[in-house]
């Protein structure tokens, strides 16, 4: 029997959430850090066998004397998914699957708007308009066919929801196994199997598969050209699943109907790509509405996997040797974020000298009530543009605090950045 002693843990819970966090690892010792206290997680390595992290682990978590296992708290694990875990023999596993019920509801919205031409009927309303051409011809889901790549939480959750609605499901997978409900005819890559079958029978492709080697680019030109030609991909995986510059190809030049899309290889998507007009596409920006207590059903897959590790069982969402994921250049998930910003010289900046000051406004408030104050909208104008507000990246994280970017600091934003807001944001008052 495994046992836990000190937990490290720099997750962003609200106090009920982490109360219940430090219940589950009871009767260990719960430290609990920002993210960006660098010191005090060094010094917290130095004791903890486990590690309960709000984003991904990097090197200072291989070299912990005695760290076993590190929880990430997302779905994904492909941003650190190399060898070096296995060489050290450490555990690491995810929260993959507290969302599956709306990824899979994802996918049907991006299905049912691509078949009943939504946009199209959009643009006639708003233009009092009542109908468009070739309305009659159109098709609902009931009768066609789906190909389901991936049949992990997301894939199995829609799978059912989709079978529900009288469409043919087909699925793949790596691993030979019994079809999950909802699968009228499994394709398994362990038997031999390759996606060209589904490919060619499916209307609708939804690709729902982890981010590896095995599948990075798995839908490329060859794999474009087996669908029909009336056919729609749908994309809930990571960008780099699907050759972007082959997708792009199909969709302009009709090999394809058209797309969903809610992930990319680069992300914010540059307002350059070509992606945005292609023909029959629907584009949303990695969000996908959130679950009821979503942080609640995390906790859930902590707690039993808290079970397992210390009953010496397989720990549930663990990172395997075959979901390494080492491309010769790796996808862009945002660690270029600042990119998206006009930002001022900070080079001169020291963060050691600034410190994140527990004001009420420039804390506790969302970027969109900080835009409803004039002298505050001058300084996210400032630092961010004055167009970031009719940008997708506003989209993102218009709900956050400086407190939440904090925390997703430098990982997801520039860490420079929320020092210099924090810092002249306490200047105003509401």
């Amino acid at each position: 029997m495994r046992d836990i002693r000190v937990v490290l843990t720099t997750v962003n819970y609200s106090d009920e959430h982490f109360q219940k966090l430090v219940d589950a690892f009871a009767p260990a010792k719960v430290i609990r850090l920002r993210a960006n206290n660098h010191e005090g997680i060094q010094k917290a390595l130095k004791t903890a066998d486990v590690a309960v992290l709000g984003g991904d682990l990097d090197e200072r978590f291989l070299q912990a004397p005695l760290l076993r296992w590190v929880h990430c708290d997302h779905a994904g694990l492909n941003k650190f998914a190399g060898p070096k875990i296995f060489e050290r023999e450490l555990l690491v596993t995810s929260s993959a699957g507290r969302s599956a019920p709306v990824l899979a509801e994802h996918a049907i919205f991006f299905m049912l708007a691509l078949a009943y031409q939504y946009p199209r009927f959009l643009d006639a309303q708003r233009a009092h308009q009542f109908g468009v051409p070739g309305q009659d011809d159109l098709r609902g889901l009931y009768g066609r066919t789906v190909g389901v790549v991936g049949l992990g939480h997301t894939g199995s959750e829609l799978a059912v929801r989709l079978k529900a609605m009288g469409m043919t499901v087909l699925g793949y997978r790596r691993s030979a196994s019994t079809p999950p409900p909802g699968v009228d005819r499994l394709y398994c890559a362990e038997n031999g199997d390759t996606l060209g079958e589904l490919l060619a029978e499916s209307d609708f492709v939804v690709l729902a598969v982890p981010l590896n080697n095995a599948t990075h680019h798995l839908i490329g030109r060859r794999e474009l050209s087996l669908m029909k030609r009336s056919a729609y991909i749908i994309n809930m995986a990571r960008g780099a699943v699907i050759d972007e510059e082959a997708l792009t190809e199909a969709l302009y030049s009709g090999l394809i109907s058209g797309a969903g899309l809610d992930t990319f290889t680069k992300e914010p998507l540059p307002v350059d790509s070509p992606l945005w007009d292609a023909p029959n596409t629907l584009i949303t920006p990695h969000t996908t509405p959130q679950v009821p207590d979503r942080t609640g059903r995390t906790i859930d897959i902590i707690r039993e996997n808290i079970r397992r590790y210390r009953a010496g069982e397989p720990l549930l969402n663990q990172l395997r040797e075959n979901d390494i994921y080492t491309p010769d250049q790796e996808e862009d998930t945002g660690a270029e974020t600042s990119n998206m910003f006009q930002l001022p010289d900070l080079d001169g900046v020291e963060i050691e000298e600034l410190q994140i000051t527990d004001d009420v406004y420039s804390i506790h408030c969302t970027f969109k009530e900080l835009y409803d104050n004039k002298e505050a909208e001058a300084v996210l104008n400032k630092y961010l543009g004055e167009s970031f507000r009719d940008s997708s990246s506003y989209n993102l994280i218009e709900g956050f605090t400086i407190d939440h970017l904090v925390d997703m600091a430098p990982q997801s934003f520039p860490e420079k950045l929320v020092f210099v807001l924090n810092k002249e944001l306490t200047k105003i008052k509401k």
